[in-house]
């Protein structure tokens, strides 16, 4: 009897836990990011990927807030191999929030072609990673 009772329970179990919704998601409409370009304009941060999407905002949060909102897809910034920073951005801690911390970075005065950038970039990989400028953030 006792044992009937436990697989009863795990039946149950099993079953109610088959009926939960799954995160599945539509791999199709999955926009994945190599490049990112993060600049200023007016006192807005900017941020443009390699896929042609934009977005905008006062913080790296409200700027990828809108990128996502704005995109024909959803925009997989977990991809992202390369970040081109502007020379006024502001580094926060939304970077570490946003991207991964191997994510490789570079400095550019001007915006480069993205497509040409990821390319160049994907050859001659920066040293420099977001973990390292978050580190030396830290000590100072």
């Amino acid at each position: 009897m006792k044992k009937s009772l436990l697989l009863t329970a795990a039946l149950t179990a099993a079953a109610l836990l088959l009926r939960l919704p799954h995160p599945s998601r539509d791999i199709s409409k999955l926009l994945p990011v190599q490049t990112l370009y993060l600049y200023m304009e007016e006192d807005l941060l900017c941020v443009e990927t390699d896929t042609g999407d934009r977005g905008a905002g006062s913080d790296l949060a409200s700027a990828a807030d809108d990128l996502r909102s704005t995109a024909p897809g959803e925009i997989f910034l977990d991809t992202a191999q390369f970040l081109i920073l502007g020379p006024d951005v502001p580094i926060t801690e939304d970077f570490y929030a946003l991207l991964r911390p191997g994510c490789r970075v570079v400095y550019a005065a001007q915006k480069p072609d993205l497509q040409e950038a990821t390319e160049y970039l994907i050859n001659h990989k920066p040293k420099l990673t977001l973990s390292q400028l978050r580190a030396e953030a830290e000590a100072m």
